[in-house]
C-alpha cells in the first residue's frame, strides 16, 4: 500500500514527459466522441463513436481544436435545435458553409440533417484537399474559392491572423493573387437558389469585405439564418449588426457566433 502511494506522489512530483506525437494520439485516446484512430501516412483516420468517420493531421495544424469546436463543444448544435424543432423552415436545408477548413462543420450538419445540400467554400488549398478527402458525399459541392464581396476577384492567402494556424487563414484582395473569388450571388445564381436555410460564415476577419453596404447584399433577403464569426480585432461587430439589423434580421450570441433569424420566419415561428 505505501509503495503505490509512493508511485502517486512520483507520478504528480515528475510527471511522464510526452512527445507531441504521443500527447496528440492521448488526446485522441481520452476523447469520447472517439472511437477509433489509426495513422495514414501523415494524417490520422478517426472513428467516432456514432460510425461516422474523418481525417485530421497532427499537432502541427489546429485540425484537432477544430474537431472539438464543433463535434465536442457543438459550436452549431443551436442551428440543428432550430431546423429539428420548427417545422416553418424549408424543407431540404440548402446551406452554405463559408470558411469550410477541412471540412467538420459541413460534416457536422452532413451528420445531423437528413435532407440537404451543402455549398462549401474553402481558399486554402491544403486546407481544400482535407475537405476533399473528408467529404465524398453528392449532397456537397466544394469550392476551392474564397468568399468575394463581388464577382471578378482575386485573392492570396495571409497568415498572419491570430495564432497563425490553419483555422486562423484569412485572405487579402491580390490582383495578381492565385485564388479565385465567388461572390454569394454568384452562388445563387449558378445553382438556381430559392432560398438559403443557413448561411454560415466564418472567414478569419474577411467578413468586414462581404458585409458593406455598398455591395449586393440581396441574398440577405432569402437567407433563413445567419451564422457568422465576428473577428473583434477590425473594429466591425457595429457596422455588420447593423446592416443585419436593417435586413430583417433578429440577432442574439451563441459562444464565439452571432446568429440572426430573419423575421419573415420567426414571424411565423411566433404565429403572429
Amino acid at each position: 500500500m505505501k509503495l503505490k502511494k509512493l508511485r502517486k506522489i512520483f507520478r504528480i512530483l515528475f510527471p511522464k514527459k510526452y512527445t507531441n506525437t504521443e500527447a496528440f494520439e492521448l488526446n485522441l485516446c481520452q476523447n469520447n466522441l472517439i472511437a477509433n484512430f489509426s495513422k495514414e501516412e501523415n494524417l490520422y483516420k478517426v472513428i467516432l463513436t456514432d460510425g461516422n468517420q474523418l481525417f485530421l493531421r497532427d499537432y502541427n495544424y489546429s485540425d484537432y481544436d477544430v474537431f472539438k469546436q464543433i463535434f465536442n463543444n457543438k459550436e452549431y448544435q443551436i442551428i440543428i435545435d432550430l431546423f429539428r424543432l420548427n417545422t416553418e423552415f424549408s424543407n431540404q436545408k440548402i446551406i452554405i458553409d463559408a470558411g469550410a477548413n477541412i471540412g467538420l462543420t459541413t460534416l457536422f450538419f452532413a451528420n445531423s440533417l437528413l435532407n440537404y445540400k451543402i455549398f462549401s467554400i474553402e481558399p486554402s488549398l491544403d486546407n481544400f484537399k482535407m475537405c476533399e478527402k473528408n467529404i465524398q458525399n453528392n449532397n456537397v459541392k466544394l469550392f476551392d474559392r474564397a468568399l468575394s464581396e463581388k464577382e471578378n476577384m482575386r485573392y492570396s492567402v495571409e497568415r498572419n491572423f491570430r495564432d497563425k494556424k490553419d483555422w486562423s487563414i484569412t485572405t487579402k484582395s491580390d490582383v495578381a493573387g492565385d485564388i479565385i473569388g465567388i461572390s454569394l450571388p454568384e452562388i445563387i445564381k449558378k445553382n438556381n437558389l430559392n432560398y438559403i436555410s443557413l448561411l454560415k460564415i466564418d472567414i478569419e476577419g474577411a467578413e468586414r469585405f462581404i458585409f458593406n453596404k455598398e455591395n449586393d447584399l440581396s441574398y440577405l433577403k432569402i437567407t433563413q439564418i445567419v451564422a457568422l464569426e465576428i473577428h473583434d480585432e477590425f473594429n466591425i461587430r457595429k457596422s455588420i449588426e447593423a446592416i443585419l439589423v436593417e435586413k430583417n434580421f433578429l440577432l442574439f450570441n451563441s459562444g464565439e457566433l452571432t446568429i440572426g433569424i430573419n423575421k419573415l420566419i420567426l414571424t411565423k415561428l411566433l404565429d403572429f
